[in-house]
């Protein structure tokens, strides 16, 4: 039997990294002219996932946390097995469209379920791609101005995947259709172009210009949808919780909602401070980041 005491929590805390910057920051690093340092990078199975799917175009440099990468010239034959990361398959299928050479992308697990048909006949606009149990097989070549329409209430990772496509060539045009699911992803990912110099502007057309260019030196920003659990585990037993790590704007959503919740929190570089407590209740809609709505509910049940 395990007994606990009810007590205070409160304390400083490291965040961890955040998984989809971790993914994003390495591929665009693959792509990007000159040399990247990417700090704070957790290995977890989908962020080593990229990492595979990267290597045919760049050279790694990997020591603990910490990876040097540099784009160089592409094998022409390459294959590369991203497991069950469904943001690596995709984003890797539409990227390899783009660069000359055959691709040979093996997934499995749960991803033979999960849904890549929609952006597979896309790219088939633009090249050869053939879908086999387990796997998708890409002709690429080096594609001209890019004009394309796309489901954006499937997944937000089909966007992502060709604005990645758009930044290795000419740029071009990305429409969505339908309704935007999980908007915050493709935000993130124009975060991450843009900090590689490329142009991006999120409109009723997403539009991608410009060649990527290394800024030098990233940090992993700390995953708060994590984080938040000791934030309400402190703010709800009256402690005064601090946590570490930059905060990625695909949680400041998480953080506007506790401050209209009621919470004391403050934000500054590098960290985030909570204390008060949760005194009102709101309507606030996640639909653009499921990973904030856990958090949210814990909290909405201490309020």
């Amino acid at each position: 039997m395990l007994c606990l005491k009810a007590g205070r929590l409160e304390g400083r805390f490291q965040s961890p990294p955040s998984k989809p910057m971790s993914q994003r920051y390495l591929l665009a690093a693959a792509l990007a002219e000159g040399e990247t340092e990417i700090t704070r990078i957790e290995w977890s199975d989908d962020v080593v996932a990229m990492a595979r799917a990267v290597q045919p175009i760049s050279s790694i440099l990997i020591k603990g946390d910490r990876a040097v990468v540099s784009r160089r010239e592409p094998d022409f034959y390459r294959a590369f097995n991203v497991g069950e990361s469904g943001f690596t398959l995709r984003t890797a299928v539409s990227v390899y469209a783009g660069i000359p050479g055959l691709t040979a992308v093996y997934f499995g697990g749960t991803l033979r379920g999960r849904p890549i048909d929609e952006l597979i006949e896309v790219l088939r606009e633009l090249t050869e791609v053939v879908k086999l149990p387990g796997a998708v097989i890409i002709k690429g070549k080096e594609l001209g101005r890019l004009e394309v329409e796309i489901r954006a209430d499937i997944s937000s990772q089909y966007i992502s995947g060709l604005m990645f496509l758009a930044a290795v060539g000419s740029g071009g045009v990305i429409k969505p259709l339908g309704e935007r699911k999980s908007w915050s992803f493709v935000e993130a990912t124009a975060e991450v172009l843009r900090a590689f110099r490329a142009e991006v502007k999120l409109g009723e057309y997403i539009e991608v210009g410009g060649r990527m260019k290394s800024p030098g030196k990233l940090a992993v920003p700390g995953d708060f949808s994590l984080s938040a659990f000791l934030v309400v585990a402190g703010v709800t037993t009256g402690g005064e919780v601090e946590i570490l790590g930059p905060l990625s704007k695909l949680d400041e959503p998480l953080v506007n909602a506790f401050k209209a919740m009621g919470v004391d929190i403050t934000t500054g570089e590098g960290w985030v401070r909570a204390k008060g407590g949760f005194y009102r209740g709101i309507d606030v809609n996640l639909s653009d980041n499921p990973d904030l709505v856990m958090p949210t509910a814990l909290a909405a049940g201490h309020g």
